[in-house]
C-alpha cells in the first residue's frame, strides 16, 4: 500500500512529468506527495559569488517544489514541499528514509549547466541503492495511462516473480500485465561453444522460459488480473525495447537485484540499458522489498 510518495524535482521538464505520475498514482492509492529539491553545497564551490548564487539556487529550489504544489493542488492531491542543503543522491535517501516513503518519483535528466546539478546520475545513484520502489520519468508528452504494463520475468530469485507493485497497479488502474520471458540467444551460443553441440538446446531453453511464465502467471489468474505472456528469444535488451514499442507499453515494472554492503549496484545491464533507450516511465523494485 501506498502511503507516501517522494518527488525529487530539480523543476527540470523530466521531473515536472515524474510529478504527474506521482500525482496520478496518489489520487488513486490516496497518499500524500511530498516534493523535495536539494541544493548541493559541492557545486555551489564551482560558482564564482557564492553568497549571490546560494540564494539564486535556493530560490529556484523553492520554484521546483512550488511547480510540484502547483501540479498538486490542480489534482486535489496533498503535498508538503521542503528545500534542503546537501549531497543531492544521499539527501533523497535519507528523507525516503525517515519519512516513511513507499515510492521515490523522479526525472532521469535534468536541466544543464550550473547552478543546476546534472540530475541524471543523481537519478541514477537512488535507483540502485534505494530499498524502496522508483519510478524514473523522462521529459515526455506521455499521457499519464497505465494501461498496458510490461513485466519481464528472468530466470534469477525474484526475477521469475510478478513484483507486487505490478500486480496492485493492475488492480487499481485496471491494467494489463504483460509478462515476457527472452530466451538470451547469448547463453545458447555459449552452450555450444563450450560443449558438444546438443540440437535440443534450445528446446530446453524455451521449456525453461514457458515454465517460468506458467509459474508467473499463477497469482494473476487467482487474482483476476488481464495478463499476457510472451516467450521471445534474441538479446534481451532488444526484444524488451521492440516489445514496449510495438504493444505501445505505458509502464515497464522491473525488479532491481543488488550486492549487499556499500559496493551494491543495480544488477544487470538491461534494466540500465532499457532506462537509457526508451522513454517509457519505469518503475524499479529493490528485491529488498519483497516479502514472503
Amino acid at each position: 500500500m501506498i502511503e507516501n510518495i517522494l518527488v525529487a524535482t530539480d523543476g527540470s521538464d523530466a521531473a515536472k512529468q515524474a510529478t504527474k505520475h506521482a500525482v496520478r498514482i496518489a489520487a488513486v492509492s490516496e497518499a500524500t506527495i511530498h516534493a523535495l529539491h536539494v541544493v548541493s553545497p559541492r557545486l555551489l564551490r564551482f560558482l564564482e559569488d557564492s553568497a549571490d548564487q546560494t540564494i539564486e539556487t535556493e530560490s529556484f529550489g523553492g520554484e521546483a517544489v512550488r511547480t510540484a504544489e502547483q501540479i498538486a493542488d490542480e489534482a486535489g492531491v496533498g503535498i508538503r514541499a521542503s528545500v534542503e542543503r546537501g549531497n543531492p543522491a544521499e539527501t533523497i535517501l535519507s528523507y525516503a528514509e525517515s519519512n516513511d516513503i513507499d515510492l521515490i518519483t523522479m526525472g532521469t535528466h535534468g536541466r544543464a549547466g550550473l547552478p543546476r546539478y546534472v540530475f541524471g546520475s543523481v537519478a541514477e545513484t537512488v535507483l540502485r541503492t534505494a530499498t524502496c520502489p522508483v519510478l524514473a520519468a523522462h521529459a515526455s508528452e506521455q499521457l499519464m495511462s497505465y494501461d498496458d504494463i510490461l513485466v519481464p520475468i528472468a530466470g534469477e530469485r525474484e526475477g521469475r516473480n510478478v513484483p507486487q507493485m505490478a500486480i496492485d497497479f493492475a488492480e487499481q488502474f485496471d491494467a494489463t500485465l504483460h509478462l515476457v520471458h527472452v530466451v538470451d540467444r547469448r547463453l545458447l551460443a555459449s552452450s555450444y561453444d563450450l560443449c558438444p553441440a546438443r540440437p535440443d538446446v534450445e528446446s530446453e531453453l524455451s521449456e525453461r522460459g514457458e515454465a517460468l511464465l506458467r509459474s508467473a502467471k499463477a497469482p494473476l489468474e487467482a487474482a483476476g488480473i488481464d495478463f499476457g505472456t510472451h516467450l521471445k528469444s534474441g538479446l534481451p535488451i532488444s526484444q524488451l525495447r521492440e516489445f514496449v514499442t510495438t504493444a505501445n507499453i505505458d509502464l515497464v515494472v522491473m525488479w532491481s537485484h543488488r550486492r549487499r554492503g556499500p559496493d551494491r549496484v543495480l544488477q544487470g545491464s538491461v534494466a540500465e540499458s532499457l532506462l537509457r533507450s526508451v522513454t517509457t516511465p519505469m518503475l524499479m523494485v529493490s528485491d529488498e522489498t519483497q516479502t514472503d
